[in-house]
This record gives C-alpha cells, structure tokens and sequence, in this order.
C-alpha cells in the first residue's frame, strides 16, 4: 500500500516545482493591480497652434490661426459655431447681437453641403469654452448633443476669416483668408464660406456661387471713350449671385476693372467697367474669357 506521507526529498521537489508557477501567480496578480490609465485629455480645437500669419491674429500671445488646413473629407451635413475675438484676442464663441453672428442666423450651403448654425443654450456655453486665442473645448459633447457629423468654426479676424473643422475627434487646423475690416459682412461670410468647402469638400457637388455663375449672362449696353487707353462699358448681368464674386470674376481679365456695381430689382447687376487694356478685341470676347457670356443685344 502507498503511503500518504511525502518524504523530505519529495516535499523539496515539490517546493521546487511550486516557485515558478507561483512566481507567475504573483506576477499576474502584479499586472492586476496596475493603476487603470488616466481618462483621455478633452478634445481640443487646436492641439498645439501652428505659426500664425500677423493678419490672421496680431498680438495673440499663444499662436492663431494659420493657412493651409488639411481637408477632413465629405460630410452628410455641417455644424456651424461663429465665433469673434475679444480685447485680448481670445475666441469668443455664442455671440448673439453682432453682425457677425446675425449673418449666420440662417441654414445654408457650403460647397454642396449643408451647413446648420448654433448659437448655444446654457448647457452648450457650459461645455464648450474657449481657451486661449486658437483653442474652443467641449466640441466632442456638441457633436454627441445634435448628432453632428461635423463641425466649423468660423472666427471673424480683425482682418481676415478663419475657419477651423472638427470631426470625429480630429481637426483640419486653421485656414484664412484676407478680408478687409471694412468689407460687408456678406463677403467675409462667402469667404468663410468657401473656406468650410475645402476642409468639408463635396464629391461631385458645385458650390452655390459656383451654379450662380453659370446662370449668369451679360448685355453690353453701351460705352464711351474715357481716355486714350482707357474705354468705359456699361453692362448689365443677368442672374442673381455675388457681387464680389461677380467683380473678382471680371477683373480676373488683364485690363478690366469694375468702377461701380449695383444690384438691380430683378436681382441682377447694373456694372460699369473700365479697359485698360488698350486691346481691338471685343469686350464680349474678353469677358468670356472670365466664364461670362455676353450679348451685343442693345449696343449701339
């Protein structure tokens, strides 16, 4: 009959045996007990600011916004924040009464996407807050609160329109343009505007001032020597859309300038152009070199 007492050598083996597997016993209970990591940081506009251009944020002591934001692709549709600047340069989101904010009181369309604007409640100002010049916190709960796909920021400059997007924890960094202080706030809003379409861009969709474009067409009504370089055009553009874009459509021929521009009750454009060029070539011709088309119905 075996005997069920181990001897001395048999404990020892035993022994021997046990330390490695209770060795790894400590160490997994080891690894147990290791503090849990620390929560993720809050999702921030800017991680770190790029250099800044003077234009687009004088005197910010942290960095501003900078050209050449990456695109964040597609979206179903957009969330719009407007944001200002305050006496010391910082972001100042949730306007209400300038005019600024009134100019994105209304939905609309960036490149082919919708865009929604939101002023905030008391729950949204309590989430998502500035920090610094180039920073605005809490836009992870924004999204989640109205199942936002994606979202701009768009910041009027003392100079210029800055806009930054936001989509699903990642950011596209700042994008500007040069828009002058005194310039209507209808242009600063198409330029932020156009600014949101290249972070969000559209596949396959034209952009309103785009489709506006091609809608419009222009008589030449008459003209007049104004020089001995220089002939004056009156003309009128059928078809509503910008007049900024209208202008900087013409005057992208070398020699054309606009002297004045009016909006006509129809929505259209009463334009007074000046050739410089000192070319023989019609001036139908040379605006349709800018995407144009013209008729020489009612010249005389």
């Amino acid at each position: 009959m075996r005997s069920k007492f181990f001897t001395a050598a048999a404990w020892a083996l035993a022994a021997a045996m046990a330390l490695p597997a209770a060795a790894g016993a400590q160490a997994v209970q080891g690894q147990k007990r290791q503090a849990p990591p620390p929560p993720p940081a809050p999702v921030r506009l800017v991680q770190e600011a790029p250099d800044a251009p003077e234009a687009a944020d004088p005197g910010a002591a942290d960095g501003g916004p900078a050209d050449g934001a990456a695109s964040l692709g597609q979206a179903a549709w957009i969330l719009v924040i407007q944001a200002g600047r305050g006496p010391k340069g910082e972001l100042v989101p949730w306007e209400k009464d300038g005019a600024w904010a009134k100019a994105w009181r209304v939905p609309g369309d960036a490149g082919g996407t919708r865009f929604v604007p939101v002023f905030g409640d008391a729950e949204d100002r309590e989430h998502v807050k500035p920090s610094g010049s180039s920073r605005l916190e809490g836009l992870s709960f924004l999204a989640g609160k109205y199942h936002a796909p994606a979202i701009a920021v768009v910041v009027r400059e003392p100079a210029a329109v800055g806009v930054v997007g936001w989509r699903g924890g990642a950011t596209s960094g700042w994008a500007t343009a040069p828009v002058p202080a005194d310039a209507a706030v209808e242009d600063a809003r198409a330029a932020a505007l156009r600014l949101v379409a290249e972070v969000f861009p559209s596949r396959g969709r034209k952009d309103p001032e785009t489709v506006a474009a091609e809608r419009q067409r222009a008589r030449v009504l008459a003209f007049r020597e104004a020089g001995e370089t220089t002939r004056q055009y009156q003309i009128v553009v059928e078809g509503k859309g910008s007049a900024a874009a209208l202008q900087r459509r013409i005057e992208s021929v070398p020699g054309l300038s606009v002297s004045e521009i009016m909006t006509t009750p129809e929505g259209g454009f009463d334009v007074v152009l000046d050739d410089r060029s000192g070319s023989a070539e019609p001036v139908e011709r040379r605006l349709s070199q800018a995407g144009l088309p013209t008729s020489a119905e009612g010249r005389p």
